[in-house]
């Protein structure tokens, strides 16, 4: 139960025993957890690809300390894809709440609206600081700004593993 990240199939190998009194597939089924639907945030502007939603999405792949390959279940998946083919999505509406101590806002001239969001001076160049994740709607963002008010002065840093894998 203690190695890292196991899988169902070696958690039956490892326990024949147990493995042979499972008699059904429900009783099975029932020892198996379902997988969990992934969320990616959307990677696209609106205004430059009004019928098609981009995604960013890094490819999960490791090794584990006994030298296991081991997948990510969705981003794998989405790797093996051919350009072109058709996937089943939902969209979930999310509400974005923004914390900013008042003193900052000042300093910033943020223009405050109500329902949690503010507004930038489009004129001012944009830093924006993604730590490790959460790129996606940054580019989703600046490429809104670049298409719709034709502004460049946009400024991404963000945290990754590897200069060679995580390269956006």
């Amino acid at each position: 139960c203690y190695r890292p990240r196991r899988t169902i199939l070696e958690v039956f190998a490892d326990f024949p025993k147990t493995t042979r009194r499972i008699e059904r597939l429900e009783q099975l089924l029932d020892l198996v957890p379902s997988i969990k639907p992934r969320a990616f945030s959307i990677a696209s502007s609106p205004s430059l690809h009004k019928s098609r939603i981009q995604l960013l999405v890094a490819v999960v792949e490791y090794k584990t300390r006994l030298y296991e390959t081991r997948k990510g279940t969705c981003s794998y998946w989405l790797s093996t894809l051919k350009p072109g083919c058709k996937i089943p999505i939902w969209i979930k509406k999310v509400a974005y709440q923004i914390t900013i101590f008042y003193y900052y806002a000042q300093i910033l001239k943020l223009k405050f609206l109500f329902k949690g969001s503010f507004q930038l001076d489009l004129v001012k160049p944009v830093i924006y600081i993604g730590p490790g994740t959460g790129v996606a709607p940054f580019r989703s963002i600046i490429n809104e700004r670049i298409n719709l008010h034709n502004l460049n002065n946009n400024y991404l840093y963000f945290g990754c593993r590897s200069q060679t894998k995580d390269f956006y």
